[in-house]
């Protein structure tokens, strides 16, 4: 048996499934016991089975934890765009990414966010959209303890992007030639058009095309690259294009919470 390394574990998240699997919140153990007693006819001693409670250890609710979404039909196994089962286990190659505090995450009201994304992997049996990463985002603490957390990791993450994408429309105002086509039309949707071509503001574009350099641009400190595995709850799934060699391809980005992240063994 060969022991896991643990990169992650949420464990408020772990302990919280773990109380509704298990409503004792207890693992029960059979303990022999010997009694002994004293009486006329000398000393004797008896055996007996004394249970015994406590608490399980995390690699305990974590197997417990998917034995019962397995048994419930609430997990789903390997590299499936899209499911409409709460949990997902899968194995891929994927990279830490952690931005530290700085002053756009401080209105989030977080000191750091971290996550792991994904290279691209392949969906088998998919006829539309061939590829997909996974982005797990890690449940950081907040500033302040007794500070109720007014944004969860994706919404950070989502507000990040948008910040960013508000401070290079400031840094760069357009004229209103530039916003006007051919025809001279003024109508809003064709000026955004040529908004987002001349000056390739489509973050979200570049988001899904390079998301660990779209981070980096921000300051984050990007990791090595690893295999993982990991039991995640889906947070939100959606696709986005890929340009390559003049061919848009859809690729599909899924979202979730990690419960917890193993190091897995080398891929085949």
């Amino acid at each position: 048996m060969n022991l896991k390394e643990y990169l992650f574990c949420d464990a408020a998240r772990l302990e919280s499934y773990y109380q509704q699997v298990n409503e004792k919140g207890v693992t029960t153990d059979i303990v022999p016991t010997w009694k002994a007693s004293l009486s006329l006819t000398g000393p004797s001693a008896e055996l007996t089975n004394q249970k015994v409670h406590r608490t399980p250890n995390r690699h305990t609710m974590i197997a417990e934890l998917i034995e019962y979404l397995e048994q419930n039909a609430l997990v789903e196994r390997g590299r499936i765009f899209y499911s409409d089962r709460s949990f997902a286990q899968a194995t891929f190659n994927a990279r830490k990414v952690t931005l530290f505090s700085n002053e756009q995450l401080s209105i989030t009201g977080r000191d750091h966010l971290a996550l792991w994304i994904s290279e691209k992997v392949a969906i088998p049996n998919s006829p539309k959209i061939k590829t997909m990463r996974f982005y797990l985002i890690q449940d950081c603490p907040e500033r302040d303890p007794n500070q109720v957390r007014p944004i969860s990791g994706f919404g950070a993450l989502d507000f990040l992007i948008s910040l960013e994408f508000t401070r290079r429309v400031l840094a760069a105002p357009l004229s209103m030639p530039e916003l006007l086509n051919e025809k001279g039309s003024e109508e809003f949707g064709e000026p955004m058009r040529i908004f987002y071509q001349k000056k390739d503001y489509n973050l979200d574009s570049e988001f899904e095309r390079e998301p660990i350099g779209f981070l980096a641009k921000l300051g984050a400190h990007i990791g090595d690259t690893r295999r993982i595995e990991t039991l995640y709850r889906r947070r939100f799934s959606t696709y986005g294009y890929e340009t390559s060699s003049s061919i848009e391809a859809l690729v599909g980005l899924d979202f979730g919470y990690p419960i917890y992240i193993v190091e897995a063994d080398a891929e085949e």
